[in-house]
């Protein structure tokens, strides 16, 4: 079981409401983002870790293949590899130009995706019409 005790959380999030800190300040200052998610819709987190500028390691699952380019904007391992996370989360906080180029891909992956981009394209699905190209 992975989870902070209690307590912990409690400080966690007294401290960060005192200092105003934001998720997006704790991504970007991050070194890397780790998501063993099983599965996910889309991986909209690691492709926010990304646009901050934050190496990803995630499970390669469904959703997370899908925004996490391998080994371009991050790390992917199979799902439930703990063995293999923990050595792809060393790999990227010890080898400081893997995390520095995973990082600059995943802002530049990231910058691809606008949400008025994905709205139309949602819509566009909804409603069977083809998008002018």
């Amino acid at each position: 079981d992975l989870r902070l005790p209690r307590a912990t959380t409690d400080a966690l999030r007294a401290l960060a409401q005192s200092q105003q800190i934001t998720v997006n300040t704790c991504v970007q200052a991050a070194w890397a983002l780790v998501q063993p998610s099983p599965k996910e819709g889309w991986g909209l987190t690691v492709v926010e870790a990304s646009a901050c500028g934050t190496a990803v390691v995630a499970s390669d699952a469904p959703g997370l293949r899908d925004s996490v380019r391998r080994d371009e904007t991050g790390l992917l391992v199979p799902f439930g590899d703990t063995a293999g996370l923990r050595d792809a989360l060393v790999r990227v906080l010890s080898d400081t130009d893997l995390r520095e180029r995973l990082a600059r891909a995943g802002v530049e992956w990231a910058a691809r995706f606008r949400w008025d981009d994905c709205g139309r394209r949602s819509m566009a699905a909804l409603t069977g019409e083809r998008e002018a190209s």
